[in-house]
């Protein structure tokens, strides 16, 4: 029963990614960064777990957060990376309507950061294209596979996004190995697969959520080429995300539970015990 929640597989493949940078890539992450960030986000979730809501542990969820901060942000300082997570978890559990969180945590705490002080920025995560297709096609797999049900929003952003890198590179004359290789980020795959596909926070009816996805896809065009700004997709994605309560309110659809289907099918074997 276990494994068929979704968030399983996204620790195991965000987990992979960081050991593989961490180990073979040399990417400039230290051992002092990834402790302090999983060591917050894990005890923040416990605390505003057992003593803000007074539920169970979460601590998926917050692992979740952790390997993805872990992932993208950089700092000098070990006390940004502490506050980046501290941030991402609050706003969990703080900035809600409906009982539904606004943002993508980890995409709270690291813009959040990142807006507040220039000692803290986002890592570009160039691991190459080779490891890059892999790794992007394992995280596809993953969610057309489980629960996650956000393959929809995935490829509807990858898709515009993509598109108009490559109408530029041909309106401007450029070869097309240009748009091919801003397509090749880490910071892109773990934004696409993991943080803007976060069904607690996405529109919950189909059309909507894929008219969010575009949305996204076009502001961080225009932030990219209009202003000059790095990482577009995680900022559109930060501006963008108080639309989705009045998505939800204007389509109405059911509510994404992580254990929706395990719930029903515990429910039915309960009843069939006792009849």
């Amino acid at each position: 029963m276990r494994l068929k929640d979704a968030r399983y597989f996204q620790i195991a493949v965000l987990g992979s990614l960081l050991c593989y940078g961490f180990f073979f890539l040399g990417l400039d992450l230290t051992s002092q960064h990834i402790l302090t960030t999983l060591t917050t986000t894990l005890c923040s979730q416990y605390i505003f777990d057992r003593y803000y809501l007074g539920q169970k542990f979460e601590y998926k969820s917050g692992l979740i957060t952790g390997l993805s901060l872990s992932l993208l942000l950089r700092s000098n300082f070990f006390y940004f990376s502490a506050l980046a997570a501290f941030l991402a978890i609050g706003s969990k559990f703080i900035i809600r309507v409906n009982g539904k969180h606004v943002f993508n945590p980890a995409n709270f705490g690291i813009i959040t950061l990142a807006l507040l002080c220039e000692e803290a920025w986002l890592s570009p995560a160039q691991w190459g294209s080779t490891t890059l297709l892999a790794f992007y096609l394992i995280c596809c797999g993953m969610l057309v596979t489980t629960k996650a049900a956000r393959i929809d929003l995935c490829l509807v952003f990858f898709a515009s996004y993509a598109g108009l890198l490559f109408q530029r590179a041909l309106y401007l004359g450029d070869p097309l190995s240009i748009p091919l290789h801003q397509l090749q980020s880490g910071a892109l795959l773990i934004f696409s697969c993991f943080m803007i596909t976060d069904p607690r926070v996405t529109p919950d009816a189909r059309l909507p959520r894929l008219l969010f996805g575009v949305a996204v896809a076009l502001l961080a065009y225009y932030l990219r080429f209009k202003l000059y700004w790095n990482n577009t997709p995680l900022y559109a994605l930060y501006f963008l995300s108080p639309l989705v309560p009045i998505l939800d309110v204007l389509f109405k659809a059911d509510r994404f539970e992580w254990l929706k289907e395990s719930i029903s099918q515990k429910n039915m074997k309960l009843i069939k015990e006792t009849t």
